[in-house]
């Protein structure tokens, strides 16, 4: 018998993904389960399988109205991004030099 579902970390120590197969069409649906416990992702996954996958959360109107080239800005903003932190938290030493350099080559490719 074929299973149901199956669980996949896409990087080491992250979220589990639960990946359900519709046995009809065999077509996979991914949905993370947001926590890196194998045991309560298999859990929230047998939940899911009895109960009904929840709705994916909508998103905004501002990331619909945000240009590329505003979302690279923010990106490569030093002080604000998210994406220096998580190198922070991995014992990475991120350079502002670096930051605003990517930067200025997001603003050229905005001309």
């Amino acid at each position: 018998m074929r299973q149901q579902y199956y669980l996949r970390q896409r990087v080491q120590d992250g979220s589990f993904h639960v990946i359900f197969i519709d046995p009809l069409t065999g077509k996979q649906t991914d949905r993370t389960t947001e926590t890196s416990d194998e045991k309560r992702a298999n859990a929230i996954a047998q939940e899911w399988l009895a109960n009904g996958l929840p709705e994916k959360p909508r998103t905004s109107n501002i990331a619909k109205t945000t240009s590329f080239c505003d979302y690279l800005n923010q990106f490569w903003d030093f002080e604000t991004s998210g994406y220096f932190r998580e190198l922070e938290t991995m014992g990475k030493e991120p350079h502002p030099e670096h930051a605003l350099e990517m930067q200025k080559i997001a603003v050229m490719s905005d001309r």
